[in-house]
C-alpha cells in the first residue's frame, strides 16, 4: 500500500507539471476556439472584438456598433470565460495590435468560493499549483478529480491533433456574428426565505472569498493585458433593479463594489485599459422587464444596452482609431 501510494502521488505530480508544459499556451475553451474559428476577422482593417462571459455572448449585438463606429464587429463572448482564458485566446489569435477589445467580466472570477462546474475555468484551474488546487477543492475532491480528468483531455487531444472537443456553433449565432440573446422575463421572488435561498445558493458568491488564489490570477492576467498592443475596454455589466433591491446591504453587494472598485483602481495603470462600471450606473431605461433573470439582459435589454454603449463608446474608439 505505501509503494502503491508513492506511485500515485510521483503520478499526480509528473502529469501536474507535464500537463502545465504541454498546455502552456492553449486557451483551453473548447467553446471560445470554435467561436474564433467560425467568426472571421476583416483582414488588414480595424476589428472591434465583443468578448467576456455571458453578460456579453447576450447582451452585445455586433451590428449596433457596426452601424455606430463603421468597423467590422464581431462577439467571441461565451459562457463564463474568464480573464485568464480570454487572455491565451488573445495571445493564440488576436496579434494585430489595430484589434479594440471590449470585454465584459464578472465578480464570481476572483471568488475562491465560486469553483461549482462550469464557473472555474480549466485555464485558471491550469494555472493553479497543485497545492493551491487541493486547497481550493479541500471540501469538494470529486470536483477536483472532475478537473484533472478535463485536464487529461486536453492533455492527449495535443498530442494527437484532434478537434474532437470543438463544439459546433449554431448557424444563427454566425449569422448575428456571435451574438446569442435570450428571451423571457425574471422569476421574481417575493417571499424572505425563498429570497435567502436563492441568495445563499447562487454558484457566484458561495463561500465569498475574493483576495485569495482566483483573486491573484486574475490579476495577473489583466496585467498581462496591459502589455498587449491592442486597447481593451473593460466592463461591469449592469443588474437589474430587482437583484439589487434583494441583495441591497449584503455581503453580495459588498462583493460586487469591491469588484468595481479593484477593476477601476488597476485599470488607472495602464494606457491601453479603459474601465466602465455599468454596475452602480444606472441606465433608466434597463428595467426589470429588460432581463430574463437578474442579472442577464433578455433581448429588448441587449437591444438597448448595445445602443447605449455603442453611443457612448464611439467617440472613444474613433479617437483611438486616429
Amino acid at each position: 500500500m505505501f509503494v502503491f501510494c508513492i506511485f500515485l502521488v510521483a503520478g499526480l505530480f509528473i502529469f501536474h507539471h507535464s500537463a502545465n508544459l504541454i498546455l502552456e499556451d492553449n486557451c483551453l475553451s473548447p467553446e471560445i476556439e470554435s467561436k474564433i474559428a467560425s467568426l472571421k476577422l476583416r483582414e488588414n482593417d480595424i476589428n472591434i472584438i465583443i468578448t467576456g462571459d455571458s453578460r456579453a455572448e447576450r447582451q452585445l449585438i455586433p451590428r449596433f456598433f457596426l452601424n455606430k463606429t463603421g468597423y467590422h464587429t464581431i462577439n467571441v463572448a461565451v459562457p463564463s470565460l474568464d480573464l485568464v482564458t480570454l487572455l491565451y485566446a488573445i495571445k493564440k489569435h488576436y496579434k494585430d495590435s489595430r484589434n479594440i477589445f471590449i470585454v465584459s467580466v464578472s465578480s464570481w472570477q476572483i471568488n475562491d468560493g465560486a469553483i461549482d462546474i462550469g464557473y472555474l475555468s480549466d485555464k485558471c484551474f491550469q494555472k493553479m499549483s497543485l497545492l493551491e488546487r487541493l486547497h481550493i477543492f479541500s471540501k469538494n475532491l470529486q470536483d477536483l478529480n472532475a478537473m484533472h480528468k478535463r485536464l487529461a483531455k486536453y492533455f492527449f487531444a495535443y498530442f494527437f491533433k484532434s478537434d474532437i472537443l470543438l463544439p459546433k456553433i449554431d448557424d444563427e449565432i454566425i449569422s448575428e456574428n456571435g451574438f446569442n440573446g435570450k428571451t423571457g422575463n425574471i422569476d421574481f421572488k417575493t417571499d424572505d426565505i425563498e429570497i435567502s435561498k436563492y441568495l445563499i445558493n447562487h454558484p457566484w458568491y458561495k463561500r465569498l472569498s475574493n483576495n485569495g488564489i482566483r483573486s491573484k490570477i486574475f490579476e495577473q492576467a489583466f496585467r498581462e493585458l496591459g502589455k498587449i498592443d491592442s486597447h481593451f475596454i473593460i466592463y461591469t455589466p449592469p443588474a437589474s433593479p430587482y437583484w439589487k433591491k434583494i441583495i441591497k446591504n449584503t455581503s453580495i453587494e459588498k462583493s460586487e463594489l469591491y469588484f468595481a472598485q479593484k477593476l477601476e483602481k488597476m485599470a488607472l495603470e495602464f494606457n491601453n485599459i479603459d474601465f466602465y462600471d455599468f454596475y452602480t450606473t444606472e441606465i433608466p431605461e434597463l428595467n426589470d422587464s429588460m432581463y430574463y433573470d437578474p442579472q442577464h439582459l433578455n433581448k429588448d435589454g441587449a437591444s438597448l444596452f448595445s445602443s447605449y454603449l455603442a453611443n457612448l463608446l464611439n467617440a472613444r474608439i474613433q479617437n483611438l482609431i486616429r
